[in-house]
């Protein structure tokens, strides 16, 4: 089971910022420690690019996990 996911991150102003990460758990929990903190979050995505999220921009946060697909016919 993956544990990835996408999070969409809404930024004050009218911007959305949607990563694909590969810990989405961490992801939040980085999100929510930043908020707390007031800093500047970094979080990488699946394929290493890395984006700065100012925490007291951030006007929500959505989760989503990732499904494993299965391959075939049922």
């Amino acid at each position: 089971m993956s544990n990835g996911g996408k999070l969409r991150v809404g930024i004050d102003g009218a911007r959305e910022l949607e990563i694909e990460v590969d810990d989405i758990d961490d992801a939040v929990a980085s999100l929510e420690k930043g908020v707390s903190a007031g800093s500047l979050v970094w979080v990488s995505d699946s394929n290493g690019a890395r984006y700065g999220i100012v925490a007291g921009r951030v006007a929500f946060v959505g989760v989503e996990r990732a499904s494993d697909r299965s391959v075939g016919f049922r």
